[in-house]
């Protein structure tokens, strides 16, 4: 076997050789003989994919109504399409209330600003000069809060809805004590704010958008980490709140995937029993409602998955790569040759060397799995489809 040039081999001191220059390929073979004796596993490579993004959510059409010079109104039909979203709006509140108390609780985040290691390697550990860490771990704060206040503003637009149609329902009923009124002539005072009337439309609700990420990632600089910080990076990471945040956000996705669905098979319900301006105004209000529901859900559930798999895929296997296996020693005549190489009495640069390559390379491959995982989170969120 052919061995390293002696110009090839390492000399990070910039030193010259010791030792007998007139016999080079002594040093080079030494060098062979030691980095071909350093253990060390492959890099490892994540057999399931980045998570493809959900389809995009149907968009849901209110019904064509029947347009005359009067209106229809069925009140108790009214106040049981009310009942039916407000069910539906509990079961988000809880999805938000659980997201909440976990991102509280600390469970999904830690004081280097998201969880992913433990926090013992942390302030002036070798954890701090992991920058693809540290910016995945901003992110990995700014998420939940972020979906937390998106959630949290459908849920209000709901609540709210709700209160109209019951609002709507009782002044219809109190104007005529029986289960429906069909009046020819002008149109009622309908859905208040939300529906409005024929002289007051209503404005349709609006999100405010949430940016739930930085703007770019990138893989850190591996050259200012020496292996053992690398590899006590790797050892420590902690792959819970990436698994706990990606399982709450699923489950707050199908919750609004709920409430989208009920808006939907609400508004249908509502044109069979509410004819009208004021009645068409909140069928467009109800087109919007569903349309910013099933967009967020779909959006959630995209970044659900890619935290999921983050945290069950990627980081268990990092987690589990054994530290490189290194010699302790060189013979007399590589240590005379290396001269001031030599770190210490007890070092063998040319392990550490090897052992150096090896770990940024597993570093590296880690980076490029969060800088995928970054490019897949969905931002800004809280986006209203068609504006």
């Amino acid at each position: 076997m052919s061995s390293t040039p002696l110009e090839n081999v390492p000399n990070p001191a910039g030193q010259p050789y010791g030792g007998n220059p007139e016999e080079p390929g002594a040093i080079s073979s030494e060098w062979d003989q030691l980095t071909s004796g350093v253990s060390a596993a492959p890099v490892p490579t994540v057999s399931s994919g980045l998570p493809k993004p959900p389809p995009p959510p149907e968009k849901w059409l209110p019904p064509a109504m029947p347009m005359d010079d009067g209106y229809t109104v069925y009140s108790s039909h009214l106040i049981t399409i009310a009942d039916l979203i407000k069910s539906k709006v509990s079961g988000l509140e809880k999805a938000i209330g659980d997201l909440r108390s976990a991102w509280n609780s600390g469970a999904l985040r830690d004081p280097s600003g998201g969880g992913l290691v433990n926090p013992a390697i942390m302030g002036e550990g070798p954890a701090v000069y992991w920058s693809t860490g540290r910016d995945f771990g901003v992110m990995m704060n700014m998420i939940p809060k972020g979906f937390i206040s998106a959630a949290t503003q459908i849920a209000d637009i709901h609540v709210d809805a709700v209160r109209k149609l019951i609002d709507t329902a009782t002044v219809y009923g109190e104007s005529e004590n029986r289960n429906y009124k069909v009046v020819k002539g002008a149109d009622g005072e309908g859905f208040g704010g939300l529906g409005g009337n024929a002289r007051e439309p209503g404005a349709p609700p609006v999100l405010r958008q949430v940016v739930i990420k930085p703007g770019s990632l990138a893989p850190t600089d591996t050259t200012t980490i020496n292996w053992q910080d690398i590899m006590s990076v790797l050892h420590h990471l902690e792959p819970g709140p990436c698994r706990e945040a990606g399982g709450l956000l699923l489950a707050l996705g199908g919750e609004l995937n709920q409430v989208a669905q009920q808006v939907a098979d609400g508004g249908d319900q509502l044109a069979l029993h509410w004819q009208g301006q004021a009645a068409e105004a909140a069928l467009k209000t109800f087109e919007k409602m569903h349309g910013q529901a099933a967009a967020l859900a779909a959006e959630a559930i995209q970044a659900g998955n890619v935290l999921s798999w983050v945290g069950n895929d990627v980081f268990p296997v990092f987690k589990a790569i054994p530290s490189p296996g290194v010699a302790s020693g060189l013979t007399e005549d590589i240590r005379e040759a290396f001269g001031a190489w030599n770190l210490s009495g007890n070092v063998d640069y040319a392990g550490y060397f090897k052992a150096q390559q090896v770990a940024q390379q597993y570093l590296t491959a880690l980076d490029n799995y969060l800088v995928q995982a970054h490019h897949a989170i969905p931002s800004p969120i809280a986006r209203t489809p068609g504006s």
